[in-house]
């Protein structure tokens, strides 16, 4: 008997969760457009790498001019991701994210710099692994989106 009402007292403490509003789901949807443009750009970026080593080096500036833009992207989508309400995983998934992308200038920038070269050559491997961050995180913030929407429509 004392286990039920101590039970039923916590599930009163506990506030329902209130729907999200017409202002934080304009906001969720800008900021999975802005995941899934981040997802095609490195996969620009990549183009655009490959256009500096084939074709004319002169691309490799277009190369770094994309990649400054991607990452003031990730920041602008770091401001909205704390409105949209978003869980956990989606938060963790793009401060992992924004960790990569200083780890990818960190390998063209810190290391070209100290001259090693070997490790400089990570960076096209790297973009790999930021492709498959933000596709994930797109990918996840699409279909959180999703669910949310069919549970309050229910």
């Amino acid at each position: 008997m004392i286990e039920q009402s101590k039970l039923d007292t916590t599930q009163q403490a506990r506030p329902a969760k209130r729907p999200a509003g017409p202002i934080t789901r304009t906001l969720r949807v800008l900021y999975i457009i802005a995941a899934w443009l981040f997802a095609l750009g490195v996969l620009i970026q990549t183009y655009l790498a490959g256009m500096g080593i084939f074709v004319n080096a002169s691309w490799l500036k277009e190369h770094s001019g994309l990649g400054w833009s991607l990452a003031e992207l990730s920041i602008l989508s770091l401001i909205l991701l704390f409105p949209c309400r978003f869980p956990r995983k989606i938060i963790l998934l793009h401060l992992l994210l924004i960790l990569d992308i200083i780890f990818q200038v960190g390998l063209v920038s810190f290391f070209h710099g100290f001259n090693l070269p070997l490790l400089t050559a990570l960076h096209p491997m790297n973009a790999v692994l930021l492709f498959v961050i933000a596709t994930l995180l797109a990918y996840n913030t699409l279909i959180w989106t999703r669910s949310t929407r069919r549970k309050a429509g229910a």
